[in-house]
């Protein structure tokens, strides 16, 4: 039986907008509202979500520990959920307060933070540590291999790293130097054996003779996607702030394959739009490529990616 691409388990909320940081490429910083999400209807969402198939849950913000209820929340979300994950920028030592289970985990904004320490890293207690690494073309990137290890200190099971690049500039004119820092990461995760991945995919026009891990190959889809915000509407990721819908009509939420149905026709807007400006003349797309995070962003254009990457697409 042929695999359902569609088939989504995992949902990010916005438990509450508001952050005790100011990260210069936030990705929702516009967007936010300054509200956060009650406990009576955090739990209310959180029954809606699991009862539709909804496994992991990922908890963020703004930054979610300053949530007025956030313990609250957190022994909520591990009642409904099998997997529970916490984005944080981690100025907040909370895992001294909470018990997280083996298979959760904490996603550490490590390009901000970079004051976090071994000793707020908690390495002996529940959960999986991620460090979400965001390179920029002034990024130090052997000072950064040095601090990931120092974390990590030789707990491979429990530390991973995830790659990204900032989604708000044009990643194909800073090819030629963003590339090599990528490289030089993953070679040195590798021979520490620290898992890795990447946030945000990369379409294949970019990674065409870079030398980057093959796994991260252009497939952002339907099973990625989906933010509610503390207002109880629904998104399509962090990247966008366009609202699709409420998911409540009066009191009560919105059939489920109506919420799906919304996320499928603007993950199909955006195919249409990569299509629209580079895409079509592309024998990859379709078919291992849809255009990544990037391509349908309005900073990037068909001359960007022409210039600077030697991906065998003619112009017309």
């Amino acid at each position: 039986m042929e695999k359902n691409l569609y088939t989504m388990n995992t949902m990010r909320i916005y438990v509450t907008e508001r952050c005790n940081a100011d990260c210069p490429s936030c990705v929702n910083a516009k967007s936010r509202s300054n509200r956060e999400m009650p406990v009576e209807k955090f739990e209310r969402l959180s029954a809606y979500l699991s009862e539709n198939g909804i496994t992991t849950l990922k908890m963020l913000g703004g930054e979610p520990s300053i949530h007025s209820s956030f313990f609250e929340l957190v022994e909520i979300a591990k009642r409904y959920f099998p997997k529970l994950v916490i984005f944080t920028n981690g100025m907040i030592d909370f895992l001294e307060t909470i018990e997280l289970r083996e298979k959760d985990g904490i996603i550490y904004n490590f390009s901000f933070n970079k004051m976090l320490s071994k000793d707020k890293f908690h390495l002996d207690k529940g959960g999986v540590r991620s460090l979400e690494i965001q390179v920029h073309s002034d990024t130090d990137e052997i000072q950064l291999a040095e601090r990931i290890l120092e974390l990590a200190d030789g707990n491979s099971r429990k530390v991973r790293a995830t790659l990204t690049l900032d989604c708000t500039t044009n990643i194909f004119t800073e090819r030629g130097v963003l590339v090599p820092k990528l490289r030089y990461l993953e070679e040195k995760l590798i021979d520490r054996k620290i898992h890795f991945s990447y946030d945000h995919k990369m379409p294949l026009c970019y990674l065409y003779k870079s030398g980057l891990h093959p796994g991260n190959n252009g497939q952002c889809g339907i099973s990625t996607a989906g933010v509610i915000d503390a207002d109880l509407n629904l998104r399509y990721c962090l990247q966008y702030s366009d609202v699709l819908l409420s998911i409540m009509e009066g009191d009560a939420f919105i059939p489920w394959q109506i919420l799906m149905n919304n996320v499928y026709k603007y993950y199909y807007q955006l195919r249409l739009k990569s299509l629209d400006k580079i895409c079509l003349a592309c024998v990859f797309f379709n078919k291992k490529c849809n255009g990544g995070c990037w391509i349908p962003k309005e900073q990037i254009s068909r001359g960007d990616i022409l210039r600077n990457t030697d991906f065998p697409i003619k112009a017309k």
